[in-house]
Formats: C-alpha cells, structure tokens, sequence
C-alpha cells in the first residue's frame, strides 16, 4: 500500500513504484504518488543498472519463482546499489518442529503446519535458505535485521505461543 514509497518520499527520493495489486496499486496512485505502475515485474522493461535501490516489501514469500525476480532486480541495480527485503522467516522451534511433524507423518499431521505457516505464501523462508537464493542471485549480504511477527496474524493458544518465539538457531539439527 505504498509505505516505502511514502517514506522514501517523505526523504525527497526519487521513486518509482510497481504493484501486482490491482487494489493496491489504485490507492498507491490515488494517496501516495502518481509514479507507480501496475503489474508484474518480470513483465515490465527497466534498464539494466537503472535504480540505486530496489525493495520487495512483504512480497517475495508470495511470489511462485522468487530467484528470477532476484535476479531481475540485481541487473536492474546500479554498482553498489542496495536491495531491501522485508519477508517471513520461519526458523522458530515451533515452526521446526511443525516441519518434523508433517514429514515424519507423510503430510497427515497438519495441525502444526497450519497453525504457524500463512496459507498466501509460496515459500517459508528460513534464514539459511533465504540467504542461498539472494547469494545465487549475486547479491552479498550487508545487513539483516529481524523483527517479531504480528501475533495477530498467528492463531495460536497460550501453550503454543511461547514456543514460537524460541529461535530455532539456539539449537543445533
């Protein structure tokens, strides 16, 4: 809904936006900037070295091929420019053991699965994997910050939701 833009411009950039959101992209031209366009990025022509920064605000964890939007946004950056990713990390014990559980009982024990993962999303990043798809689209890691996850989002009962926040990293697969 255009909230980096908002910001960016805010900070006097100069910004152009792209939204795969019908809905989104309306508001964004409507109450942001008139410099936004519609649709899909691999469907759209930019220069290559074009952009000092390109960000994917909560949208790669959606998005079906995800290297080739990377790999599309690296061509599109100048020398040394920055890309800034916003997105879910599932590397919690309760989102590890969710996995173990669904694997070892051939996808018929789901209720963990379906209580921590978001049915919208076509990966579930974790910290390893996510850092291995944005090295093989050329990118080096500066910096990564994590922050909690909206607990509205996640219907979880009053044992499971001090689990969810035990970093999976803590213990050693």
């Amino acid at each position: 809904r255009g909230v980096f833009l908002k910001s960016a411009l805010d900070r006097v950039w100069n910004v152009q936006g792209l939204e795969i959101s019908h809905d989104a992209f309306e508001y964004v031209k409507k109450n942001i900037t008139s410099n936004v366009k519609y649709g899909d990025l691999l469907n759209h022509v930019y220069g290559k070295e074009e952009f000092d920064l390109v960000a994917f605000w909560d949208s790669i964890e959606h998005i079906a091929n995800p290297k080739a939007y990377l790999l599309k946004a690296y061509n599109m950056l100048k020398p040394g420019g920055i890309i800034v990713i916003t997105t879910d990390i599932y590397d919690s014990l309760f989102g590890w053991l969710s996995r173990i559980i669904y694997k070892i009982s051939f996808g018929l024990i789901r209720w963990p699965v379906k209580r921590v993962y978001i049915p919208y999303n076509s990966f579930y990043f974790t910290t390893k994997t996510f850092n291995k798809i944005l090295t093989d689209s050329g990118f080096s890691i500066i910096k990564q910050k994590r922050f909690n996850y909206p607990i509205s989002k996640i219907n979880l009962n009053n044992f499971e939701l001090p689990i969810l926040f035990i970093p999976f990293d803590t213990y050693k697969q």
